[in-house]
């Protein structure tokens, strides 16, 4: 999990990092946040409801039972369907809030996209659940508490992030001030 989640975290914030840090773009800045975060929501529904559909209903097609699912095929062939795996769920929420968490005061629009990116998310994984895979069956997941461990991690982070971001923007404000 750890690897994985390294591997997510260094493809979402590095380029924002390099902006941020090295080239101190605030309108490249925003841009970047903007286009990043929303493609990659796009990107992960799609990629997680829409693309095991089709997949499956070209599948479907090959075999002669038609493009469209109904129940019934659903239910007599729980085989076809691919089995559930959560981490990828866990992967988007802990992606998401630390976007949140340690950019938000740059585009705070952010926290509006996040509220309707949640609410698609959540009709796509009902949709994905309902068609695209078997049901998952009930019972405590065993990584959790890596997952929690994460999220504190990104919150304390994002906290000193924005503790060292509104120390540098105050400093600043007071030398434009003193030179006034």
């Amino acid at each position: 999990i750890i690897r994985r989640l390294l591997f997510e975290a260094l493809d979402a914030f590095l380029p924002i990092w390099w902006i941020a840090a090295v080239r101190r773009d605030k309108a490249m800045l925003v841009g970047e946040i903007q286009s990043i975060y929303m493609i990659d929501e796009v990107r992960r529904m799609a990629t997680e409801s829409v693309l095991p559909y089709v997949l499956q209903a070209f599948n479907r097609f090959r075999s002669g039972r038609g493009v469209f699912a109904d129940v019934a095929d659903l239910v007599d062939r729980p085989e076809d369907l691919d089995e559930w795996d959560d981490f990828n769920d866990w992967l988007e929420m802990v992606t998401q809030f630390g976007y949140l968490v340690s950019l938000g005061w740059v585009v705070p629009i952010t926290f509006q996209w996040a509220f309707l990116s949640n609410y698609f998310e959540a009709r796509s994984d009902v949709f994905h659940m309902c068609f695209c895979c078997r049901r998952p069956f009930p019972g405590a997941p065993a990584d959790v508490a890596t997952w929690r461990r994460t999220i504190e991690i990104i919150g304390y982070g994002g906290a000193a992030w924005n503790i060292v971001v509104a120390s540098y923007a105050a400093r600043r404000l007071l030398r434009k001030r003193s030179a006034a």
